[in-house]
């Protein structure tokens, strides 16, 4: 059963001298408390963004309903430390620097500065509203907004065609995750737990090895030339004790490139790959490469943008990258019949893209169209179209119009 997510806009019930367990009523228990000395209590909790902007669109079928209808986009959540001082809520603020670097230097603002001058109305967190295409265009050369770096200049994601999978036949029984590149700040590894949750369901014989890898993989490493390939997480993967292995990574975004964006504007893309490893037998059971693409305009003669937009526009890409290439592997794994990448709305399933060669392709379905119903039964979530046996019978709206589609095996 999904656990209810904490969204940033609990912040905003929020006031100054709230007891803990008044904030707690509000936002739950914290993640963590980063700090907890004398009279100064410093929890850590993990908030997802309740505003939604029209790049996070795609990443909404990773979502589960939370609480009363509530669907919070996973992206990665953001780390905001509340600050109490003899029980009473202070202020609150996201670090800037590590969670126990950043709960220090609060904890010494506030000896410093004292309860009277530091404790205040906690802050609200405002988000840009949604920009028509004719603001972005004014926003691209507008000095203010250059300074600013605001998201919404940065285009939605275009991704190249991810084809379907052909399935995979061998049987998983252990399978270990193993993340070959820095994943922090984007959603891949939140899109993967809700892909690997969605495999389980289906093939309950699964059994996730749970342990931390990349101490083993570093020590795979170090003993055999320093270079990560196939033959290296097979050994990392019998370390483990697993029959399968899965690998993911983001590859960077090249400096080179970044420098010469930062004042032409330009395509800032974002590339994912997933592997799919029989460890027994060292052969490649799966494997997807998705490239997603952002386009940032020119800021303008004489202007450049900040590194953090480029960062925005290229986790925007690979994290609409990943949401095909793990869609690919429910394919594979025989959980995505239809080959869709779906976007869930309201009442049933919005399609946001299909795979290339697929039957959701092959009957004429595209981005856009929102699925009512499948065999005449309604469909109340985008999950239920993941376990669909073909052929079948769905009801569709296109532009507000209900049509039928018959979809049949490819």
């Amino acid at each position: 059963m999904w656990q209810k997510a904490h969204g940033t806009d609990q912040l905003l019930e929020l006031s100054a001298g709230m007891s803990q367990e008044q904030v707690r009523a509000i936002m739950g228990n914290p993640d963590s408390i980063a700090y907890d000395e004398s009279d100064i209590t410093i929890p850590r909790y993990a908030l997802y963004n309740s505003h939604r902007t029209a790049d996070e669109w795609p990443l909404l079928f990773l979502g589960g309903w939370t609480g009363f209808g509530t669907l919070y986009p996973l992206s990665p959540p953001h780390d905001y430390l509340l600050v109490f001082l003899n029980g009473q809520l202070c202020n609150w603020a996201q670090p800037q620097h590590t969670l126990d670097y950043a709960a220090q230097l609060l904890a010494e603002e506030v000896m410093k500065k004292g309860r009277d001058s530091y404790c205040k109305k906690p802050r609200v967190a405002k988000y840009p509203a949604p920009t028509s295409p004719t603001t972005l265009a004014k926003q691209a050369t507008d000095p203010a907004k250059i300074q600013g770096a605001a998201p919404s200049v940065i285009s939605p994601v275009t991704v190249l065609p991810v084809y379907m999978p052909p399935p995979i036949n061998a049987k998983i029984n252990r399978l270990a995750i193993l993340p070959l590149s820095d994943t922090s700040g984007y959603a891949l590894p939140t899109i993967l737990d809700l892909a690997l949750n969605i495999l389980r369901n289906h093939h309950q014989n699964i059994v996730l090895v749970e342990r931390d890898l990349r101490p083993v993989l570093t020590e795979v490493l170090l003993q055999y030339s320093g270079r990560i390939n196939d033959e290296s997480t097979v050994r990392v993967g019998r370390l483990a004790g697993a029959d399968t292995l899965l690998t993911y990574s983001i590859e960077p975004f090249s400096q080179s490139a970044a420098n010469s964006i930062v004042n032409s504007g330009g395509v800032v893309p974002g590339a994912v790959e997933v592997k799919l490893i029989n460890v027994e037998e060292g052969t490649l059971l799966f494997r997807q490469q998705a490239m997603g693409s952002a386009f940032l305009p020119a800021p303008g003669p004489g202007r450049s943008w900040p590194s953090e937009t480029l960062q925005t526009a290229h986790r925007n890409a690979v994290n609409v990258a990943a949401g095909y290439a793990l869609v690919a592997l429910l394919a594979a794994s025989g959980n995505n019949s239809l080959g869709i990448v779906p976007n869930p709305t309201m009442n049933g399933a919005e399609i946001y893209g299909v795979l290339e060669g697929s039957a959701a392709q092959r009957a004429g379905l595209k981005k856009g169209d929102r699925v009512l119903t499948v065999n005449g039964q309604d469909v109340t979530t985008w999950t239920s179209l993941m376990s669909l046996s073909l052929p079948t019978n769905l009801t569709i709206e296109r532009e507000g119009k209900q049509r039928e589609v018959a979809v049949m095996n490819p």
